[in-house]
Order: C-alpha cells, then sequence, then structure tokens
C-alpha cells in the first residue's frame, strides 16, 4: 500500500489527531499494541502487514506514523526507501531546514524524519525507518 505523506495532515487516509479506534476501523488490519518506553503516555500499534507503527499522544489520538523498510512511503512521489541517505539529503536541503545527527535527518518544518544510524560510516546507505509526524512533535 502506498502512503504519501502530507506534511502536518497525515499518511494517506491516516489523518494526525485521528483516534486509535478509527484507525484501526480505517485499516482492518492485523494490529499488534505494545508499550514503546516504560514511560509512553499510550500504547503504540504496530501494522506488521502494512510496514508501519501508528503512535498516540496521552488520549489516544495520532501523532506521528513511523515506517519500516517494507513500507511504502511517498514524499512529493519520492520513495524515500529507494533513496540513499546522500540522495534524500541532497533532495531535502532543497526543500526545507535539516538537521543531521548520528541517527539521520529531521526536517521539522515539513514533520518527516529519516532514520539511517549508518550514515557516519556508509553516506550511501540506505534508510532503516520513516517518520512523518505532527506538528510540534519534537517540542
Amino acid at each position: 500500500m502506498r502512503l504519501d505523506i502530507d506534511p502536518f495532515i497525515g499518511v494517506g487516509k491516516i489523518k494526525f489527531g485521528m483516534s486509535q479506534k478509527n484507525i484501526r476501523v480505517l485499516l482492518n488490519s492485523k494490529c499488534k499494541s505494545f508499550m514503546k518506553t516504560p514511560n509512553a503516555d499510550y500504547e503504540t500499534d504496530v501494522f506488521p502487514d502494512l510496514g508501519f507503527s501508528v503512535y498516540y499522544n496521552k488520549l489516544g489520538y495520532c501523532k506521528a506514523v513511523e515506517f519500516f523498510p517494507s513500507g511504502n512511503v511517498v514524499y512529493k512521489d519520492i520513495e524515500l526507501f529507494r533513496k540513499d541517505f546522500t540522495e534524500l539529503l541532497e533532495y531535502f536541503k532543497k526543500e526545507t531546514e535539516v538537521e543531521i545527527d548520528v541517527d539521520g535527518l529531521t526536517m521539522n518544518k515539513i514533520g518527516i524524519g529519516i532514520y539511517a544510524p549508518g550514515h557516519n560510516e556508509d553516506a550511501y546507505c540506505y534508510p532503516e525507518g520513516v517518520i512523518a509526524f505532527e506538528e510540534g512533535y519534537y517540542g
């Protein structure tokens, strides 16, 4: 299933601010729930057959969607898991402000993060994860 990121709106039919119940009904797919950290505000839903997890705020509303490499996540017709770190960095630098750290890239002005922890050793590594998030997700 191809899911297009719409910055600060959502991913595909999943919209930030949707309830956990509505997302589960919408996706109608196998779901596993767990607490991501001991101090998590709310459980996380993993949809293994679809290739992503959904994070919720303390009231149970969607605040982010994180994709695994098996997920087909797209931004402006770019399949993000099919581009290496260097290609993604160059593309996003033209698009917006980019923060680079040991884990990858964060573009707070468009609500996208690229998890590529190997980029310090291999600038051409491929992402291990992609997250689309609501405005203010990282503080």
